[in-house]
């Protein structure tokens, strides 16, 4: 029997399930866990006319949650961001199950402009530490300016990691990547990855920001501006929720036209920098 049949079958029980997670778990890349996975489980062995526990027997305890130093971790919620129902949604398209025992200790990020105010790319690396066994995989969720074509919106991998399952969500400009880590992390151990997201579109907002959601530990912003096309000012801002009022502080830009900011363990919500044009 092929997924594709075996997922219409399950559908018909109304229980559904992804062909990604059905592949997952056919090989052993993960394991159902939560109670309406263990209900699929049970499903599969009316299926193939098994005695009721046949499967899940073999299934074992569930695996142990390791704690992180930090005393745990915020459960990733995406409340406090711009389009978080839909956000979540695109996520839950391309990892069914979040790998939500992951703490990011350090993201930078660069933002390239070009001539023409063309947004090059945004390059993003982070540090972050498995607060559980077997965590193979993370996302990427870009959120596209109005103007732009999404089909040309392409994550690429840099380091440690390469692109999975792609999702576009056209009504609300977003383009969201599966990330594959080269190797499985166990608890306690810190991973790398570096990718990076292919615009080359012109852009017509003045801010570039990120969402969290949940805080991290140090967030490091720099936008480089290409030298013939210069703001006249730019200001560094953070809020806990984007449609509230946010503070503003002013930066500057350095000799080699770029401005950085560092915020230190930022909360749920954006963090970016906003740029003024003459």
């Amino acid at each position: 029997m092929t997924l594709h049949a075996l997922q219409s079958r399950l559908a018909r029980r109304g229980i559904q399930v992804a062909i990604g997670t059905l592949s997952n778990r056919q090989t052993g890349h993960n394991r159902p866990e939560r109670p309406e996975s263990l209900r699929a489980v049970a499903a599969l062995e009316e299926l193939f006319t098994l005695a009721p526990g046949a499967l899940t027997t073999l299934l074992g305890p569930r695996r142990p949650r390791g704690r992180l130093p930090a005393g745990g971790l915020e459960h990733l919620r995406f409340d406090a961001v711009p389009g978080g129902p839909a956000l979540a949604k695109i996520i839950s398209e391309i990892c069914p199950e979040i790998p939500n025992d992951v703490k990011v200790l350090h993201t930078e990020e660069e933002v390239v402009l070009a001539p023409g105010r063309v947004l090059r790319e945004i390059r993003t690396r982070f540090l972050a530490q498995a607060g559980m066994d077997g965590v193979d995989r993370c996302f990427a969720v870009n959120l596209a300016d109005r103007a732009h074509d999404l089909d040309t919106v392409q994550v690429k991998a840099i380091q440690n990691c390469r692109p999975g399952r792609v999702r576009g969500d056209y009504s609300r400009w977003l383009v969201a990547t599966e990330l594959l880590l080269d190797q499985v992390f166990n608890t306690g151990e810190t991973f790398l990855v570096e990718y990076t997201a292919v615009i080359d579109q012109p852009i017509d907002e003045d801010e570039y920001f990120r969402a969290f959601g949940r805080s991290v530990g140090l967030y490091v912003l720099r936008v480089q501006f290409t030298p013939s096309e210069l703001p006249v000012r730019c200001y560094q801002f953070q809020t806990t929720h984007a449609g509230q009022p946010r503070t503003e502080q002013e930066v500057h830009l350095s000799n080699a036209r770029f401005v950085l900011t560092a915020t230190q363990n930022p909360k749920r919500g954006v963090a970016g920098i906003r740029r003024e044009w003459e």
